[in-house]
Formats: C-alpha cells, sequence, structure tokens
C-alpha cells in the first residue's frame, strides 16, 4: 500500500485521513505502512495511528516498525523527536525495543 506524506499542521487535514482510517482496520502489512508515514509525517496523535496498534497484533506492528527504524535514519529521527530522550535507547524507544526482543527472539536465547 503506497502512502503519501502531506504536509499539514494536523493528520485531519491530509486529503487521505478517511482512507487512512478505513484501512488502519485491515492488514498489518498495511497498518505498519500507515504507522510509518504518520510518524514520518509527525501525525501521531490520530485515531488512525492508534488502530494499528490495537487489531491484537500491536507488539508485530510494533517489531516491524523498529526493524524499519534500525535501518532508516528518518524513522529514528522521528521516534527521537516522538519520545522524551530518558525513554530512548540508540534513538529508539526504550520500551519499543524490549517489545522488538522479545518478537524477534521469544525464547530470549542469548538474550
Amino acid at each position: 500500500m503506497k502512502i503519501n506524506s502531506y504536509t499539514c499542521h494536523s493528520p485531519y487535514d491530509r486529503p487521505d485521513y478517511d482512507k487512512l482510517v478505513s484501512k488502519s482496520y485491515g492488514t498489518r502489512k498495511n497498518r505498519i505502512a500507515i504507522a510509518r508515514q504518520l510518524i514520518l509525517d509527525g501525525h501521531t496523535d490520530c485515531r488512525a495511528l492508534d488502530n494499528c496498534f490495537e487489531m491484537n497484533d500491536g507488539d508485530l506492528v510494533v517489531a516491524a516498525l523498529i526493524g524499519e527504524a534500525i535501518q532508516n535514519h528518518n524513522l529514528r529521527r522521528c521516534f527521537a523527536r516522538l519520545f522524551p530522550a530518558s525513554g530512548l535507547t540508540d534513538g529508539l524507544p526504550t520500551n519499543w525495543l524490549k517489545t522488538y526482543t522479545t518478537v524477534m527472539n521469544p525464547l530470549q536465547i542469548a538474550a
């Protein structure tokens, strides 16, 4: 799913906001794409973003976003703006890193 970037003050001003809300109830792949773009655009206070984490697989969405942020410096910078400095480890949210580790290494082998 291709989601365009928009420069606007509020997520509700996005011309595609209604589409994002409806797609945020869809597949995990769509929800990861929506969450990534909303975070990159700085639109983190909206229902569409909340929905991306509330479909009983929020840990998997978080793990996918952290996996992308490890390689994408723009996404990492957005996380650094979104979370307080005390809640970051290497520019990534500490609690999200714990979730990433749990999802990627569920048996905690060599952790």
